[in-house]
């Protein structure tokens, strides 16, 4: 009955639980000391973390104040510009443009281009400026949405949906002063010209840009019989014995008008990485551009290479380019003048007199 050691009583240790993410918004508890198990419970965040892993999950906020205003840019290829509001999007951290673009084959719709366009501030506004849009696409409804970031948060704006087509409809029905005869006969062309590109590369031919033009659209289109063109194509005699001969010029329009200028390298023994070809013209601005680019190979068994140049605008396209090869400062080759007139010129198709229709119009209306 003696007590020798005085006993204590220790506190139950209790149950430790790991927490385990189910992936369905909840978790659930696995003591590691014993064999019980805690029933799933919902997530509860702190600092953006719940006790098991899981991160928080915010969705982005809707704001439905933001709005869209557009333009077009008609360079090489057509741009659409969406336009944002700067005191509504200045008052965001962070904000860009998401565009989906739709890629299709023939007439079938077979995925969507996603292209984020960052925004230049153009004084009251801020310019998302969309390129590559061409000739075939001009149908083509463009999805565009902003998405913005404010203290840590994400934010959207409803989806925009445009296309080149309800620009050129949407002027053709306008009643504004500002919508012009000359902005009207621009896009009467430039509907046109597209439906003939369709046709010309069998791209959405079920769905031709031009099918909504009434009588009165039509009535501002240019009558291609009038569109006269004439072929600039020459090689100036201007180097006896040019180390690089000239072989062709000619356009590719399938996907942009771009301008393709060959040289024959098959004697040519220096080394071809070191020959560059400079391209100089008069803007429609009245500025003298030049542009320099690396020779590539155009046909390797011929040993011929070329330079492709795209960077005419609408209103450029009886611009003559002058193109010379260099080698470093040296001149190693005659110049050749070329247009986009000439290769309509020597083809003189309507999809060809049209372009050439859409950009004399362009070239008014900008003038004016």
């Amino acid at each position: 009955g003696t007590i020798t050691v005085p006993q204590t009583n220790l506190p139950r240790l209790g149950h430790e639980y790991k927490y385990i993410d189910n992936g369905d918004g909840t978790h659930y508890g696995d003591c590691i000391r014993c064999d019980k198990t805690e029933a799933a419970t919902a997530h509860t965040f702190e600092n953006g973390e719940c006790i098991c892993g899981a991160k928080e999950v915010v969705e982005p906020i809707y704001d439905e104040t933001l709005q869209f205003g557009h333009s077009l840019a008609l360079e090489n290829d057509i741009s659409i510009n969406f336009i944002g509001r700067g005191d509504q999007l200045s008052a965001y951290d962070t904000f860009y443009l998401e565009c989906k673009v739709p890629v299709y084959e023939g007439n079938e719709l077979v995925a969507y281009k996603t292209v984020i366009v960052e925004p230049v501030f153009n004084g009251q506004h801020y310019d998302f400026t969309l390129p590559g849009i061409t000739a075939k696409m001009m149908n083509n409804e463009i999805e565009a949405i902003f998405r913005l970031t404010k203290d840590g948060k994400e934010y959207y704006s409803k989806t925009d949906v445009y296309s080149v087509a309800e620009y050129a409809y949407g002027k053709l029905d306008s009643t504004k002063a500002t919508d012009t005869a000359a902005l009207k006969t621009v896009c009467a062309n430039l509907l046109r010209y597209g439906a003939l590109a369709q046709a010309q590369f069998n791209y959405r031919t079920d769905a031709p840009v031009d099918a909504k033009m009434t009588e009165t659209h039509k009535s501002y289109l240019t009558d291609l019989g009038t569109v006269t063109v004439a072929n600039h194509m020459s090689q100036l005699k201007d180097m006896d014995a040019p180390l690089v001969p000239w072989k062709s010029a000619s356009l590719i329009l399938e996907n942009k008008v771009v301008m393709c200028l060959v040289a024959n390298l098959a004697n040519y023994t220096g080394d071809i990485s070191e020959l560059t070809m400079r391209l100089t013209f008069t803007d429609s601005k009245g500025k003298e551009v030049t542009v320099e680019r690396a020779l590539k190979v155009y046909n390797e068994a011929s040993k011929l290479y070329a330079v492709s140049f795209d960077g005419l605008r609408a209103t450029e396209m009886r611009n003559i380019v002058e193109a010379a090869m260099y080698i470093g400062e040296t001149r190693v080759s005659r110049t050749v003048q070329y247009s986009i007139e000439s290769y309509a010129a020597v083809y003189k198709t309507d999809l060809c007199l049209s372009m050439i229709a859409y950009g004399d119009s362009a070239n008014t209306f900008f003038a004016a």
